[in-house]
């Protein structure tokens, strides 16, 4: 009986001692020098993906491989400051610079020339370009940016908690919890990504000084605060999500009521219109791309993906599901995904609706939450790392859950059915937010390798001297918009560049091969068009190809008319339609070269899915053919 009271006292005593550790002054700055080093292992992971394209057009320009330049992928004024700020994230919408996209094939021959994807960030892009002055040849260097932004973040995030959540020690749990998400680990690890963090750093600022202003009349904190939101947009679009917490604050929190409160968003919210009018006058922005809906372009399907995609990405912030999961599933699994979600949150709603109803701070965060999410609803790929903005909210409100029913708060109800429901759910949310978030950031730099390993083998086409004055004719690729960053990824790794690369068809379907003549090879698709899975092949739910599909199908794709015979002109390359499926989507296709198929100028591969790697082509006499097989056969 003795020992069980010491054990009893001890476990008090730990848990007091917990909450003064999580409640403690120094717990932010803690808390920001433990993000950073939790996330160390991101040092070393180089560039990747859009860091390759930044770095051709920042590095000085007499650095760069000069066969990179010769394919005009690396515009006139790059490495300048003003060019960085205002073309950094515009990697399509040009005319000219689509023009030569498709013309190197850095862009398969069926994207839309609609296609339109351009972002204003000057603020970040200002960011690289100081890194490309300071320590031009070190990733390292640049990932280390990437984590003080990171750490200058939880460190904001950690004060604003504490304002916002008394006693100090659930403000403490819930920046631990905002700081252990994994999701936050691809933003973090990937230098282009820093947009986000840096948005998040001043979003913050944002919060913190329109709160001080609010409650404390401060003048300085009130001129501010707009200032400061201006910085987030200017750093990322993800900025546009302190509005949601602005109008909350405006019901829930302003101390002058909530009529008062919605006017003092005026003084945000004129400049935040300016930078939006100055952004779409620019021609900034994302048009027929199929990576984004908008609400401007369309606001209809803008309005069905809150509704398909917000349920995901909520119970992904709440427990812990990856969102990118999604991705991978067939169809009935993604229905089934989306199902559980609502039935998730609808169990969620129902065990918080007494925190809610008795805790303005409580229903601030949550409604916050919920109009966060539409801000990251947009992107077609749904993706943990659109979530900052949600996660502020989200973790706000189960920090405040679990201190609440922990120490028996008054809004507590004494229901013994709610009781035993919402211990089994703090129970899953502790282990989802401690224990697996946890887990996930140690695992989480192996399986982004592994990720970064697969997508190289996509792109793995030998080195051999002689590919530079060749055309690369790849027949069927697995990925073949992975290749905008092939010709970057070559010069970086002082590979050899090809004259240009031309990806036939992707690699989903079984295809068939024929000769037609010295200068001509038609390929015909076994699915309904090029760009579907074979119909009659019910893969595994949780296949990569599922993800490399709707790759292939999320971009803007042309639609070819079947009464005429449409043809697609690239250097050396005439492309001719020959039939397509009800939709427009081509079926088959006949490619005719310059030059016979066998000259030397040009190198031919085919994607091998049983040995995940390209082999050579044995091309077939005239008239014959031969077939590829596909991922399931």
């Amino acid at each position: 009986m003795k020992t069980s009271i010491i054990n009893l006292r001890s476990r008090f005593d730990f848990l007091g001692l917990l909450r003064s550790g999580l409640a403690h002054q120094a717990f932010p700055l803690f808390l920001a020098v433990l993000a950073i080093l939790t996330m160390t292992p991101t040092l070393g992971t180089g560039w990747e993906g859009d860091d390759l394209i930044h770095r051709a057009w920042l590095m000085p320009r007499d650095e760069l491989n000069p066969r990179l330049i010769e394919t005009s992928l690396v515009p006139q004024q790059s490495s300048r400051l003003d060019f960085a700020m205002m073309n950094l994230f515009a990697f399509t919408g040009d005319h000219l610079r689509f023009e030569h996209l498709m013309n190197t094939g850095a862009t398969p021959w069926w994207l839309s020339d609609e296609t339109s994807l351009a972002f204003w960030r000057p603020l970040s892009a200002l960011t690289h370009w100081v890194d490309y002055r300071l320590w031009p040849h070190s990733a390292g260097l640049m990932h280390a940016h990437n984590l003080i932004w990171f750490g200058a973040g939880v460190f904001v995030v950690a004060l604003f908690y504490r304002r916002m959540i008394k006693p100090s020690w659930i403000a403490g749990l819930a920046a631990l919890l905002y700081m252990l998400d994994e999701g936050y680990i691809l933003p973090v690890s990937t230098i282009s990504n820093r947009n986000v963090l840096i948005s998040l750093f001043f979003g913050m600022l944002t919060l913190i000084a329109h709160d001080r202003w609010r409650r404390k009349r401060s003048v300085i904190a009130g001129v501010m605060s707009p200032i400061l939101c201006v910085l987030s947009l200017l750093a990322a679009e993800a900025g546009i999500a302190v509005f949601a917490y602005l109008f909350a604050y405006a019901i829930f929190l302003d101390t002058r009521g909530w009529r008062k409160g919605s006017v003092s968003l005026l003084p945000t919210v004129i400049p935040a219109g300016i930078w939006m009018a100055l952004y779409n006058v620019l021609g900034y922005g994302v048009s027929k791309s199929g990576l984004y809906v908008t609400p401007f372009s369309d606001p209809l399907s803008f309005i069905a993906a809150i509704f398909k995609r917000g349920p995901i990405l909520l119970t992904s912030q709440l427990f812990g599901p990856p969102a990118e999961m999604y991705t991978f599933l067939s169809t009935p699994y993604q229905y089934l995904f989306l199902i559980s979600s609502v039935l998730f949150l609808t169990i969620f709603v129902i065990l918080f609706y007494p925190l809610l109803r008795r805790d303005k701070v409580a229903a601030y965060f949550g409604v916050a939450t919920l109009l966060s999410v539409i801000v990251a609803c947009p992107p077609t790929f749904l993706s943990n790392r659109h979530l900052f903005f949600v996660g502020l909210g989200a973790m706000g409100l189960v920090g405040k859950f679990i201190g609440g029913l922990t120490t028996n708060m008054h809004w507590v109800s004494q229901r013994k059915s709610w009781r035993t429901s919402a211990w089994t759910l703090l129970t899953l949310l502790i282990g989802a937010h401690l224990a697996v978030a946890g887990i996930g950031r140690i695992v989480a730099p192996q399986i982004s390798e592994h990720v970064v390993s697969t997508r190289a083998a996509m792109l793995e086409v030998g080195e051999e001297a002689e590919l530079a004055n060749k055309d690369l004719i790849i027949i069927n690729s697995p990925s073949p918009f992975f290749f905008l960053y092939f010709p970057y990824q070559r010069a970086t790794g002082s590979a050899p560049i090809p004259l240009s690369v031309r990806v036939l068809s992707p690699a989903l379907s079984s295809l068939t091969v024929t000769r037609e003549d010295l200068y001509t090879l038609v390929v015909k698709a076994d699915a309904d068009n090029i760009l579907s899975l074979e119909s009659d092949i019910d893969p595994p739910a949780g296949s990569t190809v599922y993800t490399l599909w709707r790759v292939n199908d999320t971009f803007s794709i042309r639609r070819f008319d079947s009464d005429v015979e449409p043809i697609v002109e690239l250097p050396r390359l005439f492309i001719t339609v020959l039939a397509v499926d009800d939709g427009g989507l081509p079926k088959d296709i006949a490619y005719r070269f310059e030059v016979p198929l066998e000259d030397v100028s040009l190198k031919w591969l085919q994607w091998n899915w049983q040995k995940w790697s390209y082999l050579p082509v044995t091309l077939p006499s005239i008239g014959e053919s031969f077939t590829i097989t596909g991922p399931f056969d």
